[in-house]
């Protein structure tokens, strides 16, 4: 059990479960299924009253930055967590799946094309259709934005966790903490050390000494 902001919580992990409406994240809220990291957060900071960022200009700031984050850097991140490899994705499923060795070079480049075709068009929908290096430039740019709101402060908003630190987190841990290297992933680490020291200011801050089971 963890405790963040007056909230006492458990921490589930799982690889296949997901919320009644087929989405992740989810919480469960007095036997409620609450999915979509916004909807979870509008609907926590009102069952428990939480206030926070009271300036209007700042409630203004983050609100334009959770979406950016959880629509934009999302989109791209994503572009590169699943499409740019999407082979070495396809060869960690495969052996995961426990596949024989001997069929995971014949398979995975089949998986892999499956896995582009797939996800490419949301990409698309979501950011629009350009080369790789666009994309590069693009996710380069989300994470100066971030980088310059932080500055020297301990989170976004000063020395206390704001809802719009948690939609930031939320989505450069989906790259910075995954097992396998991405374009992503390594540039946070070769040239955002600021916003790496941020992210695990935050998983230290709320999730302690957890451990996956």
């Amino acid at each position: 059990m963890y405790s963040y902001t007056r909230l006492i919580f458990q921490v589930s992990p799982v690889i296949i479960s997901r919320s009644q409406y087929g989405k992740l994240p989810f919480v469960e809220l007095n036997g409620e299924h609450i999915a979509d990291s916004q909807v979870i957060i509008n609907r926590i900071t009102k069952h428990f009253n939480i206030k926070e960022l009271t300036d209007p200009k700042n409630r203004a700031i983050a609100r334009a930055v959770e979406r950016m984050t959880e629509i934009h850097t999302f989109m791209v991140q994503y572009y590169f967590k699943i499409v740019d490899d999407a082979n070495t994705l396809a060869e960690i499923g495969c052996r995961d799946a426990h596949f024989p060795e001997w069929l995971i070079p014949i398979i995975a480049p089949i998986m892999g094309f499956f896995i582009k075709q797939k996800t490419m068009p949301k990409i698309v929908s979501g950011v629009g259709g350009m080369s790789t290096e666009n994309y590069k430039e693009v996710l380069r740019k989300d994470y100066d934005v971030y980088q310059a709101l932080l500055d020297k402060q301990k989170f976004l908003f000063g020395d206390e966790i704001a809802a719009v630190d948690c939609s930031v987190f939320g989505q450069l841990a989906t790259v910075l903490y995954l097992p396998y290297s991405t374009y992503a992933k390594n540039l946070l680490k070769e040239e955002y050390p600021v916003l790496v020291d941020y992210c695990d200011r935050i998983k230290e801050t709320v999730f302690g000494d957890y451990k996956p089971e």
